[in-house]
């Protein structure tokens, strides 16, 4: 499932590209905020998570920090999903009550219907193209998400 980009022959991190350009976009302050953790002008950043700019790449280390700044794991996600895997969210579910367990649930079957709008929309048209594709699969790794943080909250229930 970690297709290859048919201009390269690598893998197709397309996903990654833009998981990258969102956590920057959505955190309060967006590049000049986050710049200013990473000791980086806003420029320098905007242009590390640039597909068009080949000389500026964000490193591993500054992702992983602007992760734990912005608290958002979707380029780790994204990542995942470039190498065919899948992250789990390892919280800390043993207060859980019904009513959150419900709410999980109901999240988890909200993501299931994500997954069935995107495939409903590409093959509107009888062919799926790259980025439909690539939306199907960014809706169903979340769901696949959602699955596993519900079954950790299922799990926090277990009464031996």
């Amino acid at each position: 499932m970690n297709p290859l980009n048919p201009k390269t022959g690598q893998p197709d991190t397309t996903l990654v590209e833009q998981a990258m350009k969102a956590t920057v976009r959505n955190y309060k302050g967006g590049a000049q905020a986050l710049g200013a953790h990473l000791n980086k002008s806003p420029g320098v950043l905007s242009n590390e998570i640039n597909p068009s700019q080949p000389h500026h790449k964000l490193g591993l280390l500054d992702a992983i920090l602007i992760m734990h700044i912005t608290r958002d794991v979707q380029i780790l996600k994204a990542m995942a999903a470039c190498v065919n895997h899948s992250i789990i969210n390892l919280g800390d579910f043993s207060a859980t009550c019904d009513t959150e367990l419900l709410n999980m649930y109901a999240r988890w079957h909200a993501e299931i219907g994500d997954v069935s709008r995107e495939v409903s929309a590409a093959l509107s048209d009888g062919r799926i193209t790259r980025d439909e594709f690539h939306r199907i699969r960014k809706e169903g790794m979340e769901q696949i998400h959602f699955f596993f943080e519900f079954l950790a909250r299922v799990e926090a229930l277990i009464d031996d």
